[in-house]
């Protein structure tokens, strides 16, 4: 992901007026513009926005790569399942029975995430964050409900990373739904430890078609939020979790939600008009270029 992002932001940094040559660099371009903003070509200002945004991508997964390789005392814990050391109390509060030492020895508020995996049946997994007792060492709880583990698959992300699949015989969603890896990645870009307070990833909220906010998980949600607000596509956590898996699966392009072969893809895509970047995101579900 990073590498392929660094080669995305040297294209931009050379003010192009026609499509990368590179296939790689071609898929990157409009899966970035799919996912975050479009990029108009003929306007500077604009280039320079998307290199900044580039790099605010670069920056997040250096750092959770640093922090996964770090040998110091533990940021994240893990665990399986929330019932050893959460405890309902009523409404959306709980009590953390875990050591105080680790953040527990309190009562919970998981309004946001509308209760714990047994009260929301749709819930994945969750962090937790407490700094209160060692702000310089603070720990974060990742957990995963024991329901969305029978899901994920035994395939690794790496192990589907060396397959390569024809055009429309897989969805991104798919991967993002059966690969535990994805689900951690969302997880640790919320990390306050690792990203600091102001750059830690949200679950940013977008309007659906009924009018009304939901949280932006998945495909269809997060490219409706890019089009209606590219700073809350930034800042989602899905969004970056989306991208680093486009990124990683560099056998396809998934620019589109589906996989697509670099033969298809050139095929699919036309040219810049007046210098202006196209754009595959506007589409009400991201699934035609």
């Amino acid at each position: 992901m990073i590498s392929r992002s660094e080669d995305l932001k040297d294209y931009l940094k050379s003010y192009p007026t026609e499509l990368p040559a590179d296939d790689h660099v071609l898929s990157a371009l409009y899966t970035f513009q799919a996912i975050f903003r479009a990029v108009n070509f003929a306007d500077i200002h604009e280039l320079h926005d998307a290199e900044e945004d580039i790099d605010g991508l670069i920056s997040t997964a250096e750092s959770l790569r640093t922090a996964l390789e770090n040998t110091n005392p533990p940021i994240w814990e893990l665990y399986c399942r929330d019932t050893d050391w959460l405890h309902h109390i009523q409404g959306y509060s709980y009590w953390d029975d875990r050591p105080a030492e680790r953040g527990g020895q309190k009562t919970m508020d998981l309004t946001s995430i509308e209760g714990s995996c047994d009260d929301n049946k749709n819930l994945v997994a969750f962090m937790t964050f407490d700094a209160r007792n060692n702000p310089a060492v603070p720990v974060e709880a990742i957990t995963f409900c024991s329901k969305s583990l029978d899901g994920f698959t035994t395939e690794t992300l790496q192990e589907m990373q060396r397959q390569s699949f024809a055009t429309g015989n897989m969805h991104i969603e798919q991967v993002a739904l059966d690969k535990m890896s994805l689900s951690l990645i969302h997880e640790m870009s919320h990390s306050r430890a690792v990203l600091g307070s102001t750059d830690a990833y949200i679950d940013a909220t977008y309007e659906n078609d009924n009018g009304d906010k939901e949280t932006a998980y998945g495909w269809k949600a997060i490219t409706t939020l890019r089009r209606q607000s590219t700073k809350d596509a930034l800042d989602n956590a899905d969004s970056f979790a989306y991208y680093v898996a486009a990124m990683y699966l560099d056998n396809n392009d998934w620019a589109s939600g589906f996989a697509y072969t670099f033969e298809d893809l050139r095929q699919a895509v036309s040219a810049p008009q007046e210098g202006e970047g196209s754009d595959s995101g506007d589409d009400s579900d991201g699934s035609d270029y």
